[in-house]
């Protein structure tokens, strides 16, 4: 199993490959491979399933299009439970369709956030029998509201003691 997430020293989703019983997996940090010290096409080559969680930036927007999923296994597991435009949706549809085998797990959709309209998807993916979708709701889990305020109150703390915060974004990386 294949983690493509972004740096985040809070976040760690080891136990998410412990949960589906495998024994070891790789976190490969989506910063390294757009920054090239990492492959990608190695990367999405020797994982039977590859699990998406990066945030969706001007790097990240359509990481995974026609070319990236034909390296993929036939038989491999693709969940995206980042954002919906990491995923070229026509590649995505065209690809399950041609490959019966091949399988994706969606939680973020193309039509997130709600600001932009009611949900709808451009292909119809529910009627492919190699896929499962989920309403946006793989962050739901016990605590999470609370570790996030303990977690920004933390910040405001370091920043008043002017010791470094983290989760800093840069701005340009989101136009």
């Amino acid at each position: 199993m294949s983690l493509l997430q972004h740096l985040d020293e809070d976040r760690d989703l080891t136990g998410l490959v412990k949960f589906f019983g495998i024994e070891s997996g790789d976190q490969y940090v989506i910063d390294n491979i757009i920054d090239k010290s990492l492959n990608l096409k190695t990367v999405l080559e020797a994982s039977d399933v590859v699990v998406i969680t990066t945030p969706l930036t001007l790097k990240t927007r359509n990481l995974i299009g026609q070319r990236q999923l034909e390296w993929m296994k036939q038989d491999a597991i693709l969940i995206n439970v980042g954002r919906g435009d990491v995923i070229d949706q026509k590649a995505l549809y065209d690809h399950l369709k041609s490959h019966s085998n091949f399988r994706a797990g969606i939680d973020t959709w193309w039509s997130e956030p709600v600001s932009r309209g009611p949900f709808q998807i451009d292909y119809p993916f529910f009627e492919l029998p190699n896929i499962i979708g989920s309403p946006h709701c793989a962050d739901h889990v016990p605590r999470a509201m609370a570790d996030a305020t303990r977690k920004a109150l933390e910040n405001v703390k370091q920043f008043l003691l002017g010791h470094k915060i983290r989760g800093i974004l840069n701005r340009k990386d989101y136009s």
